[in-house]
C-alpha cells in the first residue's frame, strides 16, 4: 500500500499517487508564479515610476485583502466547493480580469484592474488550505509543498528578471506585460482544478439563505475563536506579520524614491530573493516535517529579525541587493509553514473554521498596511528607511506570543477526526 512507503529525505520516498497531484500542482505553479512575479512584484514598482501616487502603487495589495475580511461569512458557501476546483476557477476568473489591463487609459483604471485580479485570487486562499489537507497527507505535506513552492518562485526568477529588463527599455511595455500575465494565471487555473483528492462537503444545505449564512458564519466565528491555542498562536502572527509585511511592502517604494533603483535593478534584486526561497525550500521542509508549523514559522521570523534591522541602514544598490536576496533563505519557511500552522491546532473538521479565522485577521491586517504605509510616505511623516526598525521591534513582540502559544498549547499537533 502507498502509506507503507518508507519515508526519507528524497521526494522519491513520497507514494507516487501524491507525487502526481504533487507534479500538477507544480505545473501549475509555472504560471501562477509567473502572475505573481509581474502583478504584485512589478505592478506596484511600475506604477510609482509612472509617477503614482503611494496609495495607487499599494492598492494592488489592498486587493488581495479585502475579500478576506469576510471570510467568516462566505465560509459557509466554500464547505459545499471542491476547494482545488474552486481555487483553479478564481485563478482563471483573476487572469480574465488582468487581460484587461492593456485597455486602462489611466493609473488609476490600471492600478484597480491589477487589484481586481489579485481580488480574485484571494477568494480562493481559505479554500486552498483545506485543498492542501486533503490532497496531501500530514506525513509527507512540507515535501510534497516544497516542490510546488520551489517551481512558482523559480518561474518568479525568470519572469522578473525578464519583465525587469523590457520594462527598463520601455516603460510603456506595461500594456503587453501585464495582460500576459493574466494569460499565464489563466493557464494555471486550468491546471490547477485538475488536481485530485479534494471534495466538498456535501452534508449542508445546498440552499442556505442569507440568515443561514449569518447563522453558519456565527458558528465558524464561535467554533474558531473558542480554540484558544490556534486564537492566540494566530494573534502572535498577526503581530509579526504586521510589522514585517509593512517592511516588505515598502520596499517597491524604497527602492524608488530613496535609492533610485531602475527597474532592472529592483527586478535582479527580487529574482535573487526568489532564488534563496528556491534554494531554501527542501530543506525548510525536512525541518517543518520534523518539528512542525508552528516552530518552523517562528524560526523563520526570528532569523528575518536582524535583516529588518540592516535595511534601516541601506543608502546602496550592492547592499540592498544583498539583504533583499538574504531574506529569501529565511522566508520561505515562513511560506511552507502559513497554511499548516492552522492545520496543527485544528482537526479536519475545523480547518475551515480556523482559515477563515487566520485570513479575516490577514485580510484586516492587510489592509491596515495599505491605508497606513500610503498615508506615512504620501504625507511624509517620516522617513520611509523607519518602517524598518518599527517592523523589526514588532517581529520580535510578536515571535514572543506565538512561542507563548506553542508552549501552552501546540507542542504536538491536534489529533485527525475519526
Amino acid at each position: 500500500m502507498a502509506e507503507q512507503t518508507p519515508a526519507g529525505l528524497g521526494f522519491r520516498s513520497v507514494p507516487a499517487e501524491y507525487r502526481k497531484r504533487g507534479y500538477r500542482h507544480t505545473a501549475s505553479a509555472v504560471f501562477c508564479g509567473t502572475f505573481t512575479a509581474v502583478v504584485a512584484g512589478q505592478g506596484p514598482f511600475v506604477i510609482r515610476k509612472l509617477n503614482g501616487s503611494a496609495f495607487q502603487s499599494l492598492i494592488i495589495d489592498l486587493g488581495l485583502a479585502v475579500p478576506l475580511i469576510f471570510a467568516f461569512l462566505w465560509g459557509p458557501f466554500l464547505r459545499r466547493r471542491n476547494p482545488v476546483r474552486f481555487t483553479g476557477l478564481s485563478f482563471m476568473a483573476g487572469g480574465l480580469l488582468v487581460l484587461l489591463s492593456g485597455l486602462a487609459q489611466s493609473l488609476w483604471a490600471l492600478a484597480l484592474v491589477l487589484a481586481g485580479g489579485m481580488l480574485m485570487t484571494a477568494l480562493s486562499r481559505p479554500s486552498m488550505g483545506v485543498a492542501f489537507r486533503q490532497v496531501y497527507p500530514d506525513r509527507w505535506r512540507g515535501k510534497l509543498l516544497s516542490l510546488p513552492n520551489a517551481v512558482d518562485v523559480l518561474a518568479q526568477v525568470v519572469a522578473l528578471a525578464v519583465v525587469g529588463l523590457m520594462l527598463e527599455r520601455d516603460l510603456a511595455l506595461h500594456r503587453c506585460v501585464f495582460p500576459a500575465a493574466g494569460v499565464a494565471l489563466l493557464v494555471g487555473g486550468l491546471l490547477f482544478r485538475g488536481i485530485r483528492g479534494s471534495r466538498g462537503d456535501r452534508t449542508e444545505d445546498a440552499a442556505v439563505g442569507g440568515r443561514g449564512v449569518l447563522a453558519q458564519a456565527a458558528r465558524s466565528a464561535r467554533v474558531a475563536l473558542g480554540n484558544h491555542g490556534l486564537l492566540l498562536f494566530l494573534l502572535g502572527y498577526s503581530v509579526t506579520t504586521l510589522g514585517s509585511v509593512s517592511a516588505i511592502k515598502i520596499l517597491p517604494l524604497f527602492a524608488s524614491d530613496c535609492l533610485d533603483l531602475t527597474t532592472r535593478q529592483y527586478g535582479y534584486a527580487l529574482a535573487a530573493y526568489q532564488v534563496a526561497i528556491v534554494l531554501s525550500l527542501y530543506p525548510w521542509g525536512v525541518v517543518m516535517d520534523r518539528f512542525g508549523a508552528p516552530v518552523t514559522a517562528v524560526m523563520s521570523w526570528l532569523l528575518q529579525l536582524g535583516l529588518f534591522v540592516a535595511l534601516f541602514f541601506v543608502s546602496t544598490w550592492p547592499a540592498f541587493f544583498v539583504l533583499v536576496a538574504a531574506r529569501g533563505l529565511f522566508q520561505s519557511g515562513n511560506n511552507l509553514a502559513f497554511y499548516p500552522i492552522v492545520m496543527h491546532f485544528t482537526r479536519a473538521s475545523e480547518t475551515q473554521h480556523g482559515m477563515a479565522l487566520h485570513f479575516t485577521i490577514w485580510g484586516l491586517r492587510w489592509t491596515a498596511i495599505t491605508f497606513g504605509l500610503a498615508w506615512i510616505v504620501d504625507a511624509q511623516l517620516f522617513p520611509m528607511r523607519w518602517v524598518f526598525l518599527g517592523g523589526a521591534v514588532m517581529v520580535l513582540a510578536g515571535v514572543a506570543v506565538m512561542v507563548a502559544a506553542w508552549r501552552r498549547y501546540g507542542k504536538a499537533p491536534v489529533a485527525e477526526d475519526a
